[in-house]
């Protein structure tokens, strides 16, 4: 499977490496095992590293259908919470950065970064 998950129950966080090729369907299976993980809990932030992934791939309607399974799962992921995406290439970046723009109306707060040391200190401030 192309993403990692680990938990950082102390930081309220949750961390997902992705790595390959990563497909729409791949960061939803993350996303739903997630919720039935034992250190899971309800609004947690998390950070997607997709540096070492392959996203140039994905299209309007892949991150459409990743924006329609976060809107069907807020009573079970919550809301408030924050996501950072580090991604450092230039197509990742800006892949990432659409998805945000569509994520917008979302209850949640989305960031993309060029690293990862810039989307842990995201997550772990105040706002």
């Amino acid at each position: 499977m192309p993403v990692l998950t680990h938990f950082e129950p102390e930081n309220h966080m949750i961390l997902r490496t992705a790595t390959g090729a990563l497909h729409a369907a791949d960061m939803i299976e993350a996303m739903v095992q997630t919720l039935y993980q034992p250190p899971f809990r309800i609004s947690m932030h998390a950070i997607w590293d997709i540096t070492d992934a392959d996203v140039s791939h994905l299209e309007r309607e892949d991150l459409l259908t990743l924006v329609e399974h976060i809107r069907n799962y807020t009573d079970k992921r919550g809301s408030g919470y924050k996501i950072a995406i580090a991604a450092e290439r230039d197509i990742s970046f800006g892949i990432a950065r659409m998805f945000a723009i569509l994520c917008d109306e979302l209850p949640i707060c989305i960031a993309v970064f060029r690293n990862m040391e810039l989307a842990r200190n995201w997550i772990s401030s105040e706002r």
